[in-house]
């Protein structure tokens, strides 16, 4: 028979476990296109407004860059080919560490998706983070 100690300790868990996945679920079901993946595995170094102060970044080599400040730094042109690489992992990239880190097109793959559907994810993220640009000057 079950002590009470136990009880409680499988009630407090399976009450983080439903928080946490309630969380999760409400982040990947987000109305924005694109906002749920940025949340999921972006924002935790680029930081939830896409500036670079994700709760890791001060754990990385480098620090990872200000997504807000892309286009600006690109003449007021987003670079969508560029982002879409360094995202899919065809571009290695300093502060993302070695290239052993999961790059989100096979991160995405893993999930069982079709190369359609990766393509879609990628996009839906890339212009999630289009729509953080700032052009103005800090």
């Amino acid at each position: 028979m079950p002590t009470l100690r136990s009880r409680i300790g499988l009630a407090v868990g399976l009450t983080l476990g439903i928080a946490v996945s309630s969380l999760a679920s409400a982040a990947c079901s987000d109305a924005t296109p694109g906002r749920g993946d940025y949340l999921v595995h972006c924002a935790i170094c680029h930081g939830d407004s896409g500036r670079g102060d994700g709760p890791q970044a001060g754990t990385l080599t480098a620090p990872p860059p200000d997504l807000t400040r892309l286009a600006a730094l690109n003449g007021g042109s987003f670079p969508e080919t560029l982002v879409y690489q360094i995202i899919d992992g065809r571009r290695i990239v300093r502060s993302h560490g070695t290239p052993a880190m999961p790059v989100w097109g096979r991160s995405f793959a893993r999930d069982g998706a079709s190369e359609t559907d990766i393509e879609q994810r990628l996009t839906a993220l890339i212009a999630y983070i289009e729509s953080l640009q700032e052009l103005a000057a800090p």
